[in-house]
Parts: structure tokens; sequence; C-alpha cells
């Protein structure tokens, strides 16, 4: 049971049964990975289960811009007008971000 504590408090209190046990085991110390679970629960020593590599969805908030255009899409106008957008693009260093924008009637891209 010392070394079970030993074992769990020299490891920053974050290995569970499986690791102590090896770690036992490496230490000359004969013991399973089911008995070592159950003197850690009769102990209160906590363990952690295996963190997700998924996170949790939470709900995108609403921050879309208000149609200034209502719905007119026949301008003449070139240079009044313009969409943008901002990709996100992952790269070995990190999120690389594009800005684009282009004229409505003309397709250009102007910025």
């Amino acid at each position: 049971m010392v070394e079970i504590k030993k074992h769990f408090s020299d490891n920053h209190e974050t290995y569970g049964s499986p690791r102590i046990t090896i770690d036992l085991n490496e230490a000359r110390f004969s013991i399973s990975e089911n008995l070592v679970a159950r003197l850690m629960k009769q102990s209160k020593i906590p363990s952690f289960g295996k963190y997700s590599r998924y996170q949790k969805k939470f709900p995108v908030p609403d921050n879309t811009s208000k149609n200034k255009l209502k719905q007119e899409f026949s301008i003449k106008e070139i240079n009044k007008v313009g969409v943008a957008d901002i990709p996100q693009i992952q790269k070995c260093e990190g999120w690389l971000y594009l800005s684009i924008v282009q004229d409505f009637e003309s397709r250009r891209i102007v910025g």
C-alpha cells in the first residue's frame, strides 16, 4: 500500500492502476492490476479515465452580419459592393488566415 501511494505521488497523482502496476513490477513487486485497482479504491486514491481526443461541441454564437443588399443582386456599379471570406488553413506551424475581398459585379479580387 505504501509503494502504491509513493508511485502515485511521484507521478504527479495522475497514474492509474495500469501504470502503477507496471512501475511496481519493474521494482520487483509481483502484483496484478486488479489488486492494485482494488487497493487504490480502498485507500481512496482517485484514478482518472482516458482523455477523449474529441472536444465537446458547444453551440456556435450567431455573429453573422446584417443583409445590407436586401436580396438585390443586380448591382450596376463597379467597386460599390464587395464580398469577403476568411478561410482558416491548418499548417504544421499553426493556423494561417487568408483574407479575400472580391468585387461583387466585376468578380475581381480587390483586396
